[in-house]
């Protein structure tokens, strides 16, 4: 009923153990180099930064394409972690960066995509989940792109077996 550690004893009604894994980038070309992983803390750290980087920038620049671009986010994986930061990333935008930037109007200009190759987000997951996701995916303005599979990553773009290119300054 304790599990004995480095750090001390924890004690425990019930343990899951996880011997832990390695991130998996399904072999896609570029995804290691182009995009932005998630899965430590210094992963999450390198993601607030570029997303703060992208609005500061954003903020600055005249050009409306570049701003398009710049507030475009990508994100590859509906899974738990993928519906997460997306649905994290619009708070973020709409609610805390919103009042800091208000010459952006971030609740319409900025972009957020989530492809994932399944046929529907938190496939891993109960349907119901599934659907109650996709729903408040909607809501929040996120768009999802599902039965998309990813074949190569480039800097600023995600390009699908289908041909499609997905534009963006960040891609995680």
């Amino acid at each position: 009923r304790a599990v004995r550690t480095a750090d001390g004893d924890f004690a425990y009604d019930h343990v899951v153990l996880v011997p832990g894994c390695v991130t998996n980038d399904f072999g896609i070309p570029g995804a290691a180099e182009h995009a932005l992983q998630v899965k430590f803390l210094e992963d999450g750290l390198a993601v607030r930064k570029r997303v703060l980087g992208a609005v500061e920038a954003a903020a600055k620049t005249g050009d409306a394409d570049r701003r398009r671009e710049l507030l475009t986010f990508v994100i590859i994986g509906g899974g738990p972690v993928g519906v997460e930061l997306a649905t994290s990333l619009r708070d973020l935008l709409d609610d805390s960066l919103r009042r800091m930037y208000p010459e952006l109007d971030l609740a319409n200009s900025a972009s957020i995509i989530l492809i994932d190759a399944g046929e529907r987000v938190l496939a891993t997951m109960d349907p119901r989940l599934g659907r109650i996701a996709t729903r408040q995916l909607a809501a929040q303005r996120i768009r999802v792109v599902p039965n998309t599979r990813v074949t190569e990553v480039r800097p600023g773009t995600v390009w699908t077996e289908d041909g499609r290119m997905f534009g963006g300054h960040t891609l995680i």
